[in-house]
């Protein structure tokens, strides 16, 4: 499954379409998810680095790591280094989500990438 594309929004994304809503509501269910993406918000960590820092087994990281990418709230880099052995780094793509049910509109997603806005609460 491709990552989904990411168009902002002021100063929302309304991502229905491109997100799939359950796959990332299931994301922020998951303690080992929510752990990898506060691990990975404000720095590029590798698999090894995010399993120290959360004491996940590292078998549970990639694992977890695969599924927080495929829902595209996790974005995959390149770490160079000079002797040739580089290594996959993953960095958080979000800096809030929203989630609200409503009559009208139904269940919508909202993806805050960037600055955060003032009175939206964490989870």
């Amino acid at each position: 499954m491709q990552a989904p594309t990411r168009t902002p929004k002021t100063p929302y994304s309304t991502t229905t379409p491109d997100y799939d809503v359950a796959a990332v509501v299931s994301a922020f269910d998951d303690p080992a998810c929510r752990q990898i993406l506060e691990a990975t918000s404000g720095e590029a960590r590798s698999a090894k680095e995010i399993a120290e820092t959360t004491d996940l087994a590292l078998s549970t990281t990639y694992r977890k790591l695969d599924e927080l990418e495929e829902t595209g709230l996790l974005e995959e880099g390149l770490r160079l280094r000079r002797s040739g052995n580089h290594t996959a780094e993953y960095t958080a793509c979000l800096d809030e989500f929203v989630l609200s049910v409503s009559p009208e509109d139904g269940v919508q997603l909202r993806i805050a990438e960037g600055e955060s806005v003032d009175g939206v609460g964490a989870v």
